[in-house]
């Protein structure tokens, strides 16, 4: 109860103050931080279980793959699954659809796809796992092939599932098919457009220029909903909309006052036009009602740990500090003589946003993530980062040319979507 609250401290106080604890109190604790953002504490609560000697179920092995997939664990998910297969648990509809799950969202189509083959039975979850894993690793056409297989088992898609073919459509750049499957939807389904759906469209409108049709979407919709105002406002950055992105901004603040994103994004909307007074007032208005920043975090799994870094860090708690802020050093030498030049919109917000401190890309917990990496595998290993917030363009712009420099596949997924870097090219078409 206390965990579905998200008071996760009060749950795990009752938990530690329990007599006996058998699977059902140590499942519910790992699925509550699972569940609430905290996947490294709940993988760690799930090695506490086996050492206090407690045989996780199959309701356990969800929640601690659902964490490696929250952190970018894939090795200790692989563990998980190698152990699930060994119990006989492998073919559970639930732990088989967290397995799809988790190598969707490291990145690993091919063993997400053998995961989903390999099932007898699929429940809608199961096929809105693997459709969302194709389509936010740049394969929508995957993803829009597999409505006509669900057809074919007997099952009928759900909101859930059409969120996945829209998203699909989106990261495609494919307007006309977007909005052919909202009105197959709506008109062919019956599904009422949800919130979801609704972002979705206004994204996919937003991406093809068409800011004024987005608008006008969200007017008509029946309810209010920051996350379609949030899309439209993303939209106008890319078209530098000033005036309509203060209108999405306005509506934000209104339906979120304490959400810090929407005054980052007109922050950014503001310095890409060369309007550094209005950014600066952006960020005042945010620091005079109190709206707290959040503060990005990015992992990284090297061997069996997973390792986290915090965005702006002052004092850096790393054994390969100095490496890592060496080999940081020397990429961007070897960048600058490759023709890489910071992208000054985003040099000048970070000013904004960070009251002038100099140098500030080093600090972006994903460039900390990717130094560490780079310091401690061998030559050619692929590297796999997870970041809570969306890529600024200048930490997007700089890994593109260290992919190509240290000649590595490096996959990044951010806040909004999976950015996989090879040759200097990012999957994402320089679009999130």
């Amino acid at each position: 109860m206390y965990c579905n609250w998200g008071w996760v401290e009060t749950a795990r106080s009752i938990f530690e103050n329990s007599r006996e604890r058998d699977v059902v109190s140590w499942s519910s604790m790992i699925a509550g931080y699972s569940q609430n953002e905290s996947p490294a504490r709940a993988l760690s609560l799930f090695r506490e279980m086996e050492v206090d000697g407690v045989q996780p179920n199959s309701v356990t092995f969800v929640s601690a793959i659902d964490a490696c997939a929250g952190v970018g664990a894939l090795r200790r998910g692989t563990q998980l699954h190698e152990r699930v297969r060994c119990l006989g648990l492998d073919k559970d509809v639930p732990v088989a659809t967290a397995l799809v799950n988790l190598y969707g969202k490291c990145g690993r189509l091919e063993e997400a796809e053998a995961v989903f083959l390999g099932m007898k039975k699929k429940n809608l979850l199961t096929w809105t796992s693997i459709a969302m894993a194709y389509a936010q690793n740049g394969h929508g056409s995957r993803s829009l092939k597999l409505l006509h297989g669900m057809e074919l088992q007997g099952m009928k898609p759900d909101g859930i599932v059409f969120v996945a073919i829209l998203v699909s459509c989106n990261y495609a750049g494919q307007m006309s098919k977007g909005l052919y499957y909202y009105k197959l939807m709506t008109q062919d389904f019956g599904i009422a457009p949800a919130v979801e759906h609704c972002g979705c469209m206004v994204d996919i409108l937003g991406r093809a220029g068409k800011l004024e049709a987005a608008e006008q979407l969200i007017n008509t919709m029946k309810f209010e909903s920051s996350l379609a105002w949030m899309m439209l406002l993303t939209a106008c950055k890319a078209h530098n909309d000033t005036a309509r992105a203060a209108r999405a901004a306005e509506k934000i603040f209104q339906l979120e006052p304490k959400n810090a994103t929407p005054y980052v994004l007109l922050s950014s909307v503001f310095c890409a036009a060369g309007s550094w007074e209005a950014a600066e007032e952006t960020r005042r208005r945010m620091d005079g009602r109190g709206v707290q920043r959040l503060l990005g975090r990015s992992s990284i799994e090297i061997g069996d740990r997973v390792h986290e870094f915090v965005a702006a860090s002052d004092v850096l708690p790393h054994h390969l500090v100095g490496e890592i802020f060496a080999a940081l050093e020397k990429l961007g030498r070897e960048m600058q003589g490759a023709g890489y030049v910071p992208d000054a919109t985003a040099v000048r917000l970070r000013d904004v946003e960070e009251g002038g401190k100099e140098n500030a890309v080093p600090y972006h917990s994903e460039m900390l993530a990717l130094g560490l990496g780079i310091v401690s595998t061998p030559a050619g290993t692929p590297l796999r980062i997870t970041k809570n917030l969306r890529m600024c363009s200048d930490c997007h712009i700089a890994t593109k040319f260290v992919s190509k420099l240290v000649h590595r596949r490096i996959s990044v997924r951010d806040g909004r979507r999976h950015h996989h870097f090879e040759n200097g090219v990012c999957s994402c078409g320089d679009y999130w």
